[in-house]
């Protein structure tokens, strides 16, 4: 299978190979339960918590346990089954001490438990020192079972789990990862347990789709290439072509297409191809495409009950409704004889009203198109399309789809293969990792809000998130129980400030999000200061809004808002909206500072617009904030022409004022965090591991934080805050170059440096090349210079021949 988050690099070891990973899935497939059960040891999971916790259940435990393993074999031995002594270590001198396989466990990690000796015992048939090395080594199965077992008694036995070394490399996203895949489809190469029947490892099957999965309609045949590439774009299904024909041509769906598709993890649905705009449908008509489609889904090894979808579009002007009724009755009867489920693809120039669509169609799922098409009375859409111009994906052209859950529980039926899949694995689509709606909304339980309030105090947004709970509270409002959304209006324009939080996977995706042209106030400075809900005010309007009804207008896939407080309440009638926009970009960032403005709506980026949407529709809350119109202390408050307003206007902040740029710390550091053209070293070339890292120091700076300091060598420890004019220098110097950053506070320099005062960075290379061995050397120390840098050191002197040291004057 094609592994992301689980194929990230861990420590200075590299990143765990295919194979490696697919034995892991394999054996996480059909261990133990109680391998994973809750004890009451001071084990593995109580160490972790804090890291990949709070535990959502058994199959999230089994998830978190893989990528500890994941992570641990990587520190142990770089992932390789057949490592030997540790050569380090001064006691590994005889068979019961000497460490041997992927994890380096000894023999006398048996005197932890009983259950060692027992597996040992079992497996092997004797407990001595050396054949427990061969087994460790030969026997895959044994070892995973071995350290998982004696990770659940103890975490003495590992150094690196027991230092907390790992926890750093630990990832929440490789955890969803793992819990995708296992139950999911096998691709697995490397063995097959003993317990899972090979017929059920390729079996294909019609699963329903959930809720925000997302996929693409593509009239061109995918190869393996092409279907990897669009897996690794995000995407969870492909939606493809059968003829109208008998005969269908080369470019249509086959069963071997079938296969590829379904081996690059992707799942499918067929849409049969439409006649040419102005075609003319019957009855006759649709008994023959109709059993055509059903031919070919056969002929192909669709599955029973997996979704077949008629076309409807480009219909001749004039034809009477009664004649596009008899046609697609016809088709469906058709497809559903031949054990089909059945839906149509509402287009343009269907001819049909929404109440024909509704009441005169005999199938019950609809496919929204990206035209201007009615919408479905009382049930819905089950997949809405969503068109982004000259769209395309490894070469191949492409309309993007959304699933939901219509009003009466429908859902597209998807192909797929292998053991009953974990379907709901597949709703983190695409972002950053994109993100699902559930349907219909229901309540958040207890649960759920300690899990917010964690998510929400990690991003330091645990005002206005109790804020939220308790207007759910208070209000009895009917919420979706996984996802929830804030757009903190104290953050400046050009940082992610919506947050979109989600209580199952317990995760939060942060996106750029606009402001209303009114918001900006005198100073077009990036930040809101004003807010209205009056009508032509252009402002973003503060309070709780309901999220209601998708729809397909000017800015494409978009979602309707309605305002459930006096300060928002005029919400829909001011067409305040969620959509995608142009004028939301990184690019737009680098050319003015800022993302552009709304009319008050929330717009976001164009290529998050369907994400976004999809998971709040139907009934989820989000929360315009903005923290110091709470506080009269700190604003004018004045009362609008509607009795039932008010907004208020900030003088500019001092500190705000006080800088060249217009720009503050904490925005011009994530500026660099999003930069492309500046890469943040992880790691120090030390090896020590800590949270000083260049990164690290940028991170914690765009979050308001001080950066750390190292406390190794000669560092001091401690924080410090990084200078401005370092952190703008660094973007000036990014619109000639491309550089990357090994050390900024962190690391271990001369006792007196200029790092420990934050206003220093070395750069290691330049341009792709390393400093001293690429012709950019120079430039970049000039340039350095004209920048306000008055100690700029690099080749030529004395223990700089690497790197680059550029310091500003100390604050």
């Amino acid at each position: 299978m094609a592994f992301r988050a689980t194929k990230q690099k861990v420590l200075n070891r590299g990143i765990p190979p295919d194979s490696f990973l697919d034995e892991l899935i394999a054996w996480g497939r059909t261990a133990p339960d109680e391998i994973f059960a809750p004890n009451e040891n001071a084990d593995v999971y109580s160490s972790v918590v804090e890291v990949l916790g709070p535990w959502q259940g058994l199959p999230h435990r089994r998830a978190a346990m893989l990528e500890v393993m994941r992570v641990l074999a990587g520190f142990e031995s770089s992932w390789d089954w057949n490592a030997g002594v540790d050569s380090h270590n001064p006691t590994s001198t005889t068979p019961t001490t000497i460490e041997a396989g992927a994890w380096q466990v000894s023999a006398n990690s048996m005197v932890f438990g009983p259950e060692l000796k027992n597996l040992v015992l079992t497996k092997v048939g004797s407990l001595d020192g050396n054949a427990f090395q061969k087994a460790m080594k030969r026997d895959h199965l044994l070892a995973m079972e071995y350290i998982a077992r004696l990770l659940r008694r103890t975490v003495r036995a590992n150094g690196p789990v027991k230092r907390h070394e790992i926890d750093e490399w630990l990832r929440r996203d490789a955890v969803d990862e793992f819990h995708a895949v296992l139950g999911a489809p096998s691709m697995i190469r490397a063995l097959r347990a003993e317990s899972v029947e090979a017929d059920s490892i390729t079996s294909v099957r019609a699963e329903p789709a959930e809720a925000g999965m997302h996929g693409f309609d593509a009239n061109t045949k995918l190869t393996a290439t092409t279907a990897k590439a669009l897996k690794e774009a995000g995407f969870k299904f492909a939606i493809r072509y059968l003829s109208r024909k008998a005969k269908p041509p080369a470019k249509d769906l086959t069963a071997d297409e079938l296969d590829i598709i379904l081996d690059a993890g992707l799942a499918v649905m067929a849409v049969q191809h439409v006649a040419p705009s102005g075609w003319t449908p019957s009855d006759t008509l649709g008994v023959e495409c109709g059993g055509n489609a059903a031919t070919h889904a056969r002929a192909i090894g669709l599955p029973e009950k997996s979704s077949v979808w008629l076309d409807l579009e480009g219909i001749a002007a004039g034809t009477p409704a009664s004649a596009v009724i008899a046609y697609c009755n016809a088709w469906f009867k058709e497809v559903e004889s031949a054990g089909y489920t059945t839906g149509v693809y509402v287009g343009a120039n269907c001819i049909l009203s929404a109440d024909e669509l509704y009441l005169s169609l005999k199938t019950k799922h609809y496919w929204k198109s990206g035209s201007n098409v009615p919408d479905i009375p009382h049930r819905g859409y089950c997949m809405v399309q969503h068109i982004i111009p000259d769209d395309k994906i490894g070469g191949v052209a492409i309309d993007r789809n959304v699933t939901f859950v219509d009003a009466f529980g429908s859902a597209p039926m998807l192909v797929t293969r292998g053991l009953a899949m974990d379907v709901a694995a597949f709703a983190s689509p695409m972002l950053a990792e994109p993100v699902a709606a559930d349907a219909p909304a229901v309540a958040a339980h207890d649960n759920d809000e300690a899990i917010l309030r964690e998510l929400a105090a990690s991003h330091e947004l645990s005002a206005p998130m109790e804020t939220l709970i308790s207007f759910r509270n208070n209000h009895g409002t009917p919420v979706s129980a996984r996802y929830w959304a804030i757009a903190d209006f104290d953050r400046r324009s050009s940082e992610p400030r919506l947050f979109l939080f989600d209580v199952r996977d317990n995760h939060v995706q942060s996106y750029l999000c606009a402001h209303g042209k009114g918001s900006e106030g005198p100073t077009d400075d990036g930040y809101a200061n004003v807010f209205s809900n009056q009508p032509g005010s252009n402002c973003t309007s503060l309070g709780v809004y309901h999220c209601a009804e998708t729809y397909n207008g000017t800015h494409g896939f978009s979602m309707r808002l309605d305002g459930l407080e006096a300060s928002n309440s005029k919400a829909r009638a001011r067409a305040v909206v969620v959509h995608g926009a142009d004028y939301v970009s990184q690019d737009m960032i680098r050319r003015t500072g800022r993302i552009g403005r709304s009319d008050g709506c929330l717009a976001v980026e164009n290529r998050y617009a369907t994400e976004v949407v999809s998971a709040l529709t139907g009934g989820s809350l989000v929360l315009a904030w903005y923290s110091n119109a709470t506080r009269p202390a700190a604003a004018r408050f004045v009362a609008d022409s509607a009795a039932d307003e008010v907004w208020s206007e900030l003088e500019p902040p001092a500190a705000h004022l006080a800088m060249d740029a217009s720009e503050t710390t904490a925005s011009l550091a994530m500026r660099i965090l999003h930069s492309p053209k500046i890469v943040l070293a992880r790691g120090h070339t030390s090896g020590v591991q800590d949270n000083a890292t260049a990164f690290d120091n940028i991170k914690d700076t765009a979050e308001g934080r001080a950066a750390h300091r190292s406390s190794y060598g000669n560092a001091p420890g401690g924080v410090v805050n990084l200078d401005p004019r370092m952190l703008r220098g660094m973007l000036d110097l990014a619109e000639s170059f491309s550089f990357s950053v090994s050390e900024f506070c962190g690391g271990s320099h001369n006792t007196n440096s200029r790092h420990y005062a934050g206003c220093t960075a070395d750069i290691n290379t330049i341009n792709g090349q390393h400093v001293g061995a690429g012709p950019s050397a120079a430039s970049f120390q000039q340039r350095c210079r004209e920048l306000g840098a008055t100690e700029v050191l690099g080749p030529g002197d004395a223990g700089h021949s690497t790197h680059i040291h550029a310091g500003w004057p100390r604050p």
